[in-house]
């Protein structure tokens, strides 16, 4: 059984358990987590079933965090990836097992169990997308996980009246963004000149996995209306994923490849914020979007479809438009009207920054998982409380 230190003595063993090392809302608010905790009360190492790209590996490295991949890229794999989960478990001598998305929280709940884990938890970050033997996994997952966080609160309550989750067990940690590092976007001119974006265009962009979840293919049926109104417009497209080829054949049907930018993935965002006037999320699903989170701080002006957490960061006509998912026609209304109304767009993109500030910054993500920790760890030991 691993004991849990006291904190006067030696650090506290943390371990993120996640389905890959690869690029992504979950993925990116471990990065942010082991990036930014406090590396005097912790020592933070991250693990993976499998490596799908091996810049995380190396962004983790530069950062002085140590990762683990277990090798499970294919079913006959995955007892020899469970093998290496229980030694990592007790040669590291973890105290807290944090596992985000569902089968890290079923393997990683058993395997810690199995190892005496002081303290196993569990993130839940995802609303409308799984079906019901998912959520059985989970279910019996949150049997063996003392405490589940959500990154939102309408994300806590599909886990409670959708999946089955036991109330007590939840508990709401925003995803957070750095405020100062998006707050500070500018136009990077080579980038401008590299696409071809020339004075007076407007730029509507989104970031995210080119996937049909995300429905970009909206967008542009959307892009497509408004730029017969509006001539001057181009598309950027950060991101990379499955359906890039149907998105770029979509374009070379109606004539848009020298309107739509596909700028790929990008390991920096923030200089793409900068080049954009407008930022649409035309998703199907959502848990608490981090882009929407980067163009409030970036100050973008936002027009999302209402689906998960979104609502909670575009407040509908206060801090920007909300629109139905899969209305093309109503997403390119709310596009035309934004550009027409260039002084309300300022003032929407003004109160969403503010809104990030307050509620949704990576600062307080931090303060609230090492709270988080801290209890549970406090709870399991009692002796950690700090002595007079």
């Amino acid at each position: 059984m691993v004991s849990v230190p006291r904190r006067s003595s030696r650090k506290i063993n943390a371990l993120f358990l996640i389905n890959s090392f690869t690029f992504g809302g979950a993925e990116n608010v471990i990065f942010q987590l082991a990036q930014h905790l406090d590396r005097q009360k912790y020592r933070v190492c991250v693990c993976a079933f499998r490596v799908k790209k091996k810049s995380v590996l190396e962004a983790y490295r530069r950062i002085g965090v140590r990762t683990f991949d277990l090798g499970m890229t294919a079913l006959h794999r995955i007892p020899f990836g469970i093998k290496k989960l229980l030694n990592i478990l007790r040669e590291e001598e973890i105290h807290i097992l944090y596992n985000f998305l569902t089968f890290p929280m079923l393997l990683g709940a058993v395997a810690g169990r199995i190892r005496h884990v002081p303290v196993i938890l569990g993130s839940e970050h995802t609303t409308g997308t799984e079906n019901r033997f998912r959520f059985m996994l989970k279910r019996f997952a949150a049997r063996f996980i003392d405490e589940i966080t959500a990154c939102s609160e309408t994300v806590r309550n599909y886990g409670i009246e959708t999946i089955g989750y036991l109330e007590p067990k939840l508990t709401v940690i925003y995803n957070g963004v750095d405020c100062a590092k998006f707050g500070q976007t500018s136009v990077d001119t080579g980038q401008i000149k590299q696409y071809h974006i020339t004075s007076g265009t407007y730029v509507i962009g989104s970031v995210g996995r080119l996937t049909a979840l995300k429905g970009y293919i909206f967008l542009l049926h959307a892009f497509r209306e408004v730029k017969k109104r509006h001539p001057n417009i181009k598309l950027l497209l950060v991101g990379d994923g499955e359906e890039k080829s149907e998105l770029q054949r979509f374009c070379r049907q109606y004539k848009l490849e020298s309107d739509v930018i596909f700028a790929g993935y990008q390991a920096r965002v923030e200089p793409f914020f900068g080049m954009m006037n407008l930022f649409a999320l035309p998703s199907f699903a959502e848990g608490f979007p981090v882009s929407l989170l980067e163009a409030s701080a970036a100050g973008a002006p936002m027009i999302a479809t209402d689906v998960g957490g979104s609502s909670e960061i575009v407040i509908h006509e206060e801090t920007g438009l909300l629109i139905k998912t899969g209305d093309s026609d109503q997403l390119a209304q709310a596009i035309i009207r934004m550009i027409e109304n260039p002084d309300q767009a300022a003032e929407f993109s003004r109160r969403a920054k503010k809104r990030v500030l307050e509620k949704f910054s990576l600062e307080r993500m931090v303060q609230e998982t090492e709270a988080l920790f801290d209890r549970r760890i406090g709870l399991c030991s009692p002796q950690l409380k700090e002595e007079p």
